[in-house]
């Protein structure tokens, strides 16, 4: 928990617990979850909310937790987005409602209830009615599951990738991406690039930035010039197809965002990733080239403050 810090907050009849990092990352708070759930502190649990913002397949964006002496079993475990449920002013949440369900459910949610349970909880889980949906999930100890690769320790940069433009750690960006990466799509491509540039950390780049906007569109970054005004400058516009990529040389911590302006009516697919020089483009995903899709759509290419790696 040294990582994280939590602040109590009012609710009409209750206190409601929020867990966020002190460094503004989430790269810890699926574990927070597992330590709560998977030990003692779990039988004074009334409810414990895994709130993600933009995207359910990473790590919660933080958690809640309303403490009770004597829990009941109904709806301690819940996954659902902040824009369903939760609305947020300053410190103060708000839970108001019926739990919601979601169409995707979290493999780290999961994990964490199958290594506690065994099998599906009746009741504790309220959005999950599949009661077959932890079937395909195993656990396996820490061996296991580095040998078969099915995780991976963190690793050091590459040779490749490592050093720093103006205090950004670009090395670590590159191997925080590879390290997540799968071996296709999670539908989530901003908010893992997102991830790796906040890991970078510095400057302009210590907290996390987000997409936002109403579609959550990975071409936020471009249209909204939420990249550029984290540092980032475009150092080149043009169209891409066919699977291709830039017309330019690149560097490791080189951005990309592909398609058009989707609040504004564009059309199509929209995509954002990350060059790396020991693996290519990585988004949520490790790619065969820049774009991903065979039509042709705008691309915009960033390269972080000065550019001039040491």
């Amino acid at each position: 928990m040294s990582n994280t810090e939590s602040k109590a907050v009012s609710k009409l009849y209750s206190k409601i617990l929020t867990i966020t990092q002190k460094n503004g990352k989430t790269d810890k708070l699926a574990n927070v979850f597992d330590m709560i759930l998977n030990s003692e502190y779990y039988n004074y649990v009334q409810d414990i909310i895994w709130v993600y913002v933009h995207s359910p397949i990473g790590n919660p964006d933080y958690l809640c937790v309303r403490l009770s002496k004597n829990p009941t079993i109904e709806n301690r475990l819940v996954l659902f987005t902040e824009s369903n449920n939760i609305s947020k002013k300053g410190n103060k949440i708000s839970i108001n409602g019926k739990f919601s369900t979601s169409s995707e459910i979290n493999k780290k949610f999961l994990l964490s209830i199958k290594k506690k349970y065994g099998t599906l909880p009746n009741k504790e889980v309220p959005q999950l009615v599949n009661k077959n949906i932890l079937d395909d999930t195993s656990i396996l100890n820490c061996s296991d599951l580095v040998r078969n690769e099915i995780i991976t320790v963190p690793s050091k940069p590459s040779p490749l990738d490592e050093g720093k433009i103006d205090g950004w750690d670009v090395g670590g960006a590159c191997a925080y991406l590879i390290n997540h990466a799968h071996t296709e799509t999670q539908h989530a491509c901003a908010s893992y690039v997102e991830d790796a540039i906040a890991y970078g950390g510095k400057g302009p780049l210590s907290k996390r930035m987000y997409c936002g906007g109403k579609t959550n569109a990975a071409t936020n970054l471009r249209y909204r010039k939420i990249l550029e005004n984290n540092g980032f400058k475009i150092i080149e516009i043009d169209e891409v197809s066919n699977y291709g990529g830039p017309k330019i040389a690149l560097q490791a911590g080189d951005v990309a965002i592909i398609g058009r302006d989707v609040e504004k009516g564009g059309g199509g697919k929209f995509h954002a990733c990350m060059y790396t020089a020991s693996k290519g483009w990585v988004s949520d995903f490790f790619q065969n080239n820049m774009s991903p899709y065979k039509d042709t759509y705008p691309y915009a290419l960033y390269r972080f403050g000065s550019g001039i790696k040491s």
